[in-house]
């Protein structure tokens, strides 16, 4: 058997947590120290046996890193153990709820516009998302309608960064084609270089006016008397394709 580096390294880990669950383990008799010290055990015998980082249901090697954050994992990403996978769920239902709150209230009425809306997503969470924002120095509302690049967590994790990002940068008052730029210019920056949002906008004036901006989305629908059509608007870059763009 060839011992590499890795495996020495992981090894060094593996006996320094022993040491110090043993110590703890005398002093108490909660269950759950002693089956972790089992569990180490167990990984210390997969090491000596060759089998260390080998996923029980692939046979491929589970990955440095994950190993790092989890030296006792049998398994890899793609196939969780039954408690690991209860673990995804308890944190999936979380960043679900956490996603959710994120969402404008339901029901709400500024300056006569009323606002409906229905969010499903196609998991758990998801880049889609909506917002209704207040601009009371520009007497406008702006509303937002649009989707990340990419799906589950990665996506509502950049869907979230993205409306904080409007939110905060919506007090300056700006005009809404300069507030797109901004916030393009800020995700451009920020997020991974393959990412992108497709974005919808309107800017609604008390007196009924309505301003359409794109990025990238699919045209707005406008529904009169049971039948709805397209509203044409330019469509612009998607947010963050590139560092400078302009939105009219």
């Amino acid at each position: 058997m060839i011992t590499t580096a890795t495996d020495a390294y992981f090894r060094t880990e593996l006996i320094e947590r022993r040491h110090l669950l043993a110590r703890a383990a005398r002093d108490t008799r909660q269950a759950e120290l002693h089956d972790l010290l089992a569990d180490v055990d167990a990984a210390l015998a997969r090491l000596d046996q060759g089998r260390f980082g080998i996923c029980d249901v692939c046979h491929e090697y589970i990955g440095t890193s994950h190993l790092q954050h989890d030296p006792l994992a049998q398994c890899c990403d793609e196939h969780p153990t039954p408690a690991e996978e209860t673990r995804i769920q308890r944190d999936l239902a979380l960043a679900h709820d956490l996603q959710i709150g994120l969402l404008p209230r339901h029901g709400l009425a500024i300056d006569g516009w009323q606002f409906r809306y229905r969010y499903e997503a196609a998991s758990e969470v998801g880049g889609d998302f909506c917002d209704v924002i207040q601009v009371p120095a520009r007497n406008e509302t702006i509303v937002l309608v649009g989707d990340v690049s990419g799906k589950g967590v990665a996506a509502s994790l950049l869907m979230s960064s993205l409306l904080a990002t409007f939110r905060s940068l919506s007090s300056l008052a700006l005009p809404t084609g300069e507030l797109l730029s901004r916030v393009n210019a800020l995700f451009n920056d920020s997020a991974p270089r393959s990412s992108y949002a497709t974005l919808a906008a309107a800017t609604l004036l008390p007196d009924g006016t309505v301003d359409l901006y794109s990025a990238g989305h699919w045209p707005p629908l406008l529904g009169r008397g049971g039948a709805a059509k397209a509203v044409a608007v330019e469509a612009r870059l998607p947010l963050g394709m590139f560092p400078v763009s302009t939105y009219a």
